[in-house]
C-alpha cells in the first residue's frame, strides 16, 4: 500500500506537469497569434468591424483550429500510447491499454476552456487597441 500511495503522488505530479505544460503551449500559441495579428486586427478595425464582429471572428476560427489539433492530437496520442504499451509487452504478462471514454471528454473539454481564457485576454487587447498608432508603424 505504501508504494501504492507513492505511485499515485507521482502519477498526481506528472499529470499537473503535462497540464500546466499543455496550459502555456496553448496559451502562449494564442497570444502570439494575436499579437502577430495585430495590424490585420487594426486594419479591419479601421475600415468598420466592431471589436466585436472582430473577437467573434478570432473566436470562430480558433475553435476550428483548436478542433482539428484535438482530433490530430488524440490520434497521435493513442498511436503513441499502444507503442508505449507494447513495448512492455512480454512472454511474461501483458499490460491492456484501458482509456476511459470520460478521460478523452475532460481532456477536449479543458483544452477548449484554455483556448477560450486565452482569447478573452486576446479579446481584451483588441478592445484597447490604438489602432492610429498600429496603424502608423505599419506606414513606416
Amino acid at each position: 500500500m505504501q508504494l501504492m500511495s507513492f505511485f499515485y503522488v507521482f502519477i498526481f505530479f506528472s499529470l499537473l506537469f503535462g497540464a500546466s505544460l499543455g496550459f502555456a503551449s496553448i496559451f502562449n500559441t494564442t497570444t502570439v497569434n494575436l499579437l502577430e495579428r495585430s495590424r490585420e486586427i487594426a486594419t479591419l478595425r479601421m475600415i468598420g468591424y466592431t471589436a466585436k464582429e472582430v473577437s467573434i471572428t478570432l473566436f470562430i476560427e480558433n475553435m476550428i483550429i483548436g478542433l482539428m489539433g484535438v482530433v490530430a492530437g488524440l490520434l497521435l496520442a493513442y498511436g503513441l500510447a499502444k507503442l508505449y504499451f507494447l513495448s512492455f509487452e512480454s512472454e511474461l504478462y501483458h499490460l491492456p491499454l484501458v482509456i476511459y471514454p470520460r478521460t478523452y471528454v475532460i481532456t477536449v473539454v479543458l483544452v477548449f476552456v484554455v483556448l477560450a481564457i486565452s482569447l478573452i485576454l486576446g479579446i481584451r487587447y483588441i478592445k484597447r487597441m490604438e489602432i492610429d498608432k498600429i496603424t502608423k508603424e505599419f506606414i513606416s
